[in-house]
């Protein structure tokens, strides 16, 4: 639903195909993962309605925002839901947020998703002071609290989905059925 698969060629290499997981920025491009590369066709932030489809137009008074697309996807299937119900933001980078506050602060509640290192810290800050000089109440919420431990929700729902499998492997082999 948010991703596709993009084959792209590397100047200098063009007899060679790349492949990566695309997810779709506002910018027209796309941010780009794969097993060896993280990269941006256009750097640019993605912001989606409730119905989870591009839009910059703000469609409610919440804003889930998101520092990068894995921690989106990873919001939408731990909530276990299609569509976000909320406008969301992803920066797809810390250097976005500046981008992305005048369309962030058109909300009066945010959920900030970002990351327990420096950058996410930093980038969170920037989004409290410029909730707090607005002239209206903007409430913003620290959601790294609920991955505390964890660089970001992705790793910890993974390490999560690990332990699950982990745990059901050690059951099936080594319960205590007898022969």
């Amino acid at each position: 639903r948010y991703c596709d698969e993009v084959i792209y060629h590397i100047d200098g290499m063009p007899d060679r195909k790349f492949f990566a997981i695309g997810f779709r920025n506002n910018g027209g491009g796309y941010v780009l993962r794969s097993s060896v590369a993280k990269k941006c066709s256009t750097g640019d932030m993605t912001t989606l309605g409730p119905d989870g489809k591009m839009t910059d137009k703000v469609t409610g008074d919440k804003v889930i925002v998101f520092e990068g697309f894995m921690d989106f996807l990873s919001w939408i299937t731990d909530v276990n839901q299609q569509t976000p119900q909320y406008d969301c933001c992803i920066l797809n980078s810390v250097s976005n947020v500046a981008k992305a506050l005048p369309w962030i602060m058109e909300h009066s509640s945010i959920a900030a998703f970002m990351d327990n290192d420096q950058a996410g810290r930093e980038t969170l800050q920037k989004i409290m002071d410029c909730a707090s000089e607005g002239a209206h109440d903007v409430c913003v919420y620290d959601m790294a609290r609920l991955y505390e431990g964890y660089n970001d929700l992705n790793e910890k729902l993974s390490d999560e989905l690990t332990s699950s499998n982990q745990s059901s492997i050690n059951t099936k082999h080594h319960g205590t059925d007898t022969i």
